[in-house]
């Protein structure tokens, strides 16, 4: 599958996200993990959605997944690094990813 089908699998995910649909935004998650695992962005939906449901074990594991792809990843870095019109967008993963437990800034 190539990077356009994931990308399109994981923008799917950051809609429902969006839209509060954390279920559905899992299951596209998924979907996006298993043709490739080391996007980074497809993890922090499977990050944001695994913590609004109380999943905070299988936020965690994502957490450390895209922690080793991604070496000083942090909200900060991933915030400046997003320039959407509907701040909600990234917003609603900021917060999914800071209830995991990712670290704010580089410190």
């Amino acid at each position: 599958m190539n990077s356009g089908r994931i990308e399109q699998l994981t923008g799917m995910a950051h809609i429902r996200m969006a839209e509060g649909r954390y279920e559905e935004a899992l299951d596209w998650a998924m979907r996006s993990q298993a043709v490739n695992s080391g996007y980074d962005a497809n993890h922090w939906m499977l990050i944001a959605a695994n913590a609004y449901l109380g999943h905070m074990g299988e936020a965690r594991k994502h957490l450390a997944a895209l922690e080793s792809i991604s070496p000083g990843v942090n909200l900060a870095r991933i915030r400046r690094g997003q320039h959407a019109i509907d701040p909600h967008r990234i917003e609603v993963l900021i917060e999914g990813m800071r209830m995991a437990g990712m670290r704010k800034s580089g410190d």
